[in-house]
């Protein structure tokens, strides 16, 4: 059962290590080449998320209006202008969401294609020593983990 409150408890205290993490020394120096090939992407969800802040932010000021300047002087106009505003708000937001999950998920999925990519290359370089030496499934399970870790990562900080 996934959504069950164990799993609930799992992800909180694995968002909790996460925070508390240090980057090490040298970590940035490193996924800056991976980062800027996609730097139009994270501009855009950059630019994306701050719009969807300003909307998110808007929205409750134009319903208090809606309240004090419609309702509570009883004029239907300024009531139907500025509910088309909260609507045309939603929609923005709907779309904002949408491409945010969109340019979220192309980054990650770039980065995990790339990251990948050069963990091959790499280990297709290493020595035949290198491989009796280590267990095939741990090696194989460190890669994928790291990897999709490192994607989760990215993804997650770019979008808080």
């Amino acid at each position: 059962m996934i959504g069950g409150p164990v799993w609930g408890i799992r992800y909180i205290r694995d968002q909790d290590q996460l925070t508390r993490q240090q980057i090490r020394p040298g970590t940035v120096r490193r996924i800056i080449p991976y980062a800027a090939r996609h730097r139009r992407a994270i501009v855009s969800l950059l630019v994306i998320t701050a719009v969807d802040a300003v909307v998110t932010a808007v929205n409750p000021l134009l319903l208090a209006l809606i309240i004090d300047d419609g309702i509570l002087r009883h004029r239907i106009d300024v009531v139907v202008e500025l509910s088309l505003a909260v609507a045309g708000l939603a929609l923005i937001d709907a779309l904002a969401t949408f491409f945010r999950s969109w340019y979220s998920a192309k980054i990650g999925q770039g980065l995990v294609f790339e990251l990948r990519t050069s963990v091959f290359s790499h280990v297709q370089r290493q020595p035949l020593a290198f491989f009796t030496r280590t267990q095939t499934g741990s090696l194989v399970s460190r890669l994928n983990n790291d990897v999709n870790e490192a994607q989760r990562a990215v993804t997650m900080t770019l979008v808080s």
